[in-house]
């Protein structure tokens, strides 16, 4: 069996490191396993859990903020390992098989995207679970039809070694997951995403620390897309189809908010109704019901025409990947993240667009690089 190396990073707080350790330091007495954990500014519990495992794990340790990017070549330096596990203090795993199910998969690739659950006990948890299901959707995707890694979910990922070694370590970047996955795909690295089993995220606490996390991922993504736009379009012209379905997939407004703007230009609404009217008419058979459906359609705003076969087809196609990768839909709460999460998380997309492009700011508040 090869040496898998656990690198797990945590700043201030302790979050869940200390079942991380007992997870993995239990399966250390019986595999080729080594746990290293990266410690920037440690608090006061994290100081103890650090004593309590000094002799079951190898602790990197800053007293001054190092930065997530330093924190984590650190670490890497120190590991062993040909397989490298990354996970952050915030995560779970309670798959007894989660390494034995890795390293299968790690057989044939070089860097992997690894599933995502979230308690659904809080309704921030209930939506967010619908963030990583469609981001999980758009990794398997690409892992399907490209075999090429697009980008990566910092929480948990898999690399090589020696994949590692030809990428050079993580690159200083406000989202040194995005960053090293997408020069993978450059590379031509063979990726993986992982479903076979999952780790479990925490949700954010509070609607504030949630804007301020994707606040900080919109500008992330947006420096990365300015730092390789080119290469961005290049690939993307490439692999059209994959990555519009990917885009589609985690952002299903970026299409309904330009048919919304268009609606409102006379010729461009007519055309929208003429097409509904068209796609109606391939149920002529059912003319009694599609009579009823047309009265009641004719009651709804315009847009409305296009809006709900669009949200039909997502809900459809979503439904139709997610099982075969393990989620599961709920209606409500899938028509919930469509209607009221995704377009708030597409504003602060476009917050993020300004910021970066308009003021040129590249400042993350509460982060270091």
């Amino acid at each position: 069996m090869p040496l898998v190396s656990v690198v797990i990073t945590a700043h201030r707080e302790a979050e869940n490191l200390e079942e991380l350790l007992d997870f993995f330091t239990a399966l250390s007495a019986r595999k080729s396993l080594e746990v290293i954990v990266s410690v920037d500014e440690p608090g006061e519990k994290l100081r103890k859990i650090i004593e309590a495992y000094s002799g079951k794990a190898v602790f990197s340790v800053s007293e001054a903020r190092r930065g997530k990017v330093r924190a984590l070549n650190d670490a890497l330096s120190l590991s062993r390992g040909e397989i490298i596990l990354f996970l952050d203090s915030d995560v779970r795993v309670e798959d007894p098989l989660f390494l034995e199910r890795l390293e299968s998969v790690m057989e044939k690739a070089d860097v992997a995207e690894i599933k995502k659950l979230v308690p659904g006990s809080s309704i921030i948890g209930k939506l967010v679970y619908y963030d990583y299901l469609t981001f999980g959707v758009a990794s398997y995707i690409f892992d399907r039809r490209v075999g090429l890694c697009a980008g990566l979910n910092g929480a948990a990922f898999a690399f090589r070694r020696a994949a590692l070694k030809e990428l050079g370590g993580f690159k200083n970047s406000v989202l040194e997951d995005m960053d090293i996955g997408f020069r993978s795909f450059f590379l031509g690295l063979r990726y993986k995403y992982f479903y076979q089993s999952a780790v479990i995220v925490d949700p954010p606490t509070s609607i504030l620390e949630w804007v301020n996390q994707r606040l900080r991922w919109s500008t992330g993504a947006w420096l990365w897309v300015k730092e390789y736009m080119f290469l961005l379009l290049g690939s993307a012209g490439k692999h059209s189809l994959e990555s519009a379905a990917a885009i589609l997939v985690m952002f299903p407004w970026i299409v309904i908010l330009p048919v919304v703007f268009l609606s409102y230009i006379p010729g461009a609404l007519a055309l929208i109704i003429t097409a509904w009217h068209l796609a109606l008419s391939l149920f002529a058979s059912l003319l009694p019901l599609v009579y009823i459906f047309e009265t009641v359609m004719a009651l709804l705003p315009p847009q409305v025409f296009f809006t709900l076969p669009y949200f039909l087809l997502y809900c459809l196609s979503l439904w139709v990947v997610s099982r075969r990768i393990g989620y599961r839909v709920n209606p409500l709460w899938l028509t919930l993240y469509f209607f009221f999460y995704s377009p708030i998380w597409l504003s602060i997309m476009f917050a993020g667009f300004i910021r970066v492009f308009v003021l040129r700011r590249k400042d993350v508040r509460g982060w270091k690089l």
